[in-house]
């Protein structure tokens, strides 16, 4: 019996998980209209419902990003990475976290908004933002079935394709860092 992880975990949280799940069982196709599933990622089986929720979700913070640019003067997202003030940001990042990937150590050359808020926008604040190199940061933007993530998603998985590349030390060495520069600008 295929059960959508989201659907799981909403019912363990609720604390009804494991007696519905069982009463699904005894219950069987004949009374319980069972959703499609597919298979997000490869990984685990997901109901259609749930898929529309979390790429809507992941589309709504990409909505808002877009609001804020426009606020800020730009036509769009890609008018506001040619500005100056993206630009400005970039050095900023540049020169207080390095040259190398936050996450593999190679040279990087590409800056990851693990946020889209106005402030990290502006470049009023650079705590959510990432010097990366571009391997880190396509493998990071994009879902194995090549849809894009959430920034939020993003920054975790080129954390967690780090840590599982040996990188451990090398990420906590630059949140210690990232701590240290927040502290200075607190």
């Amino acid at each position: 019996m295929r059960i959508c992880r989201s659907c799981v975990a909403a019912f363990k949280a609720s604390g009804d998980g494991k007696r519905l799940i069982k009463q699904w069982r005894r219950e069987g196709i004949r009374t319980r209209k069972w959703p499609s599933f597919v298979y997000h990622n490869g990984q685990y089986p997901i109901c259609a419902d749930h898929l529309a929720r979390q790429r809507t979700k992941t589309q709504k913070v990409y909505d808002e990003r877009n609001g804020v640019v426009r606020q800020l003067g730009f036509e769009n997202y890609a008018a506001y990475q040619k500005s100056g003030l993206w630009l400005g940001i970039r050095q900023r990042v540049r020169a207080a976290f390095g040259d190398l990937c936050e996450f593999c150590e190679v040279p990087g050359n590409q800056v990851h908004h693990a946020n889209y808020s106005e402030a990290t926008l502006r470049g009023e604040t650079l705590r959510y933002l990432y010097g990366v190199c571009s391997t880190c940061h396509r493998l990071g933007e994009f879902e194995d079935d090549g849809t894009k993530c959430s920034p939020k998603r993003a920054t975790a998985r080129m954390r967690d394709r780090a840590c599982e590349a040996g990188h451990g030390k090398w990420i906590r060495a630059r949140e210690r860092v990232r701590e240290q520069l927040r502290d200075v600008n607190a």
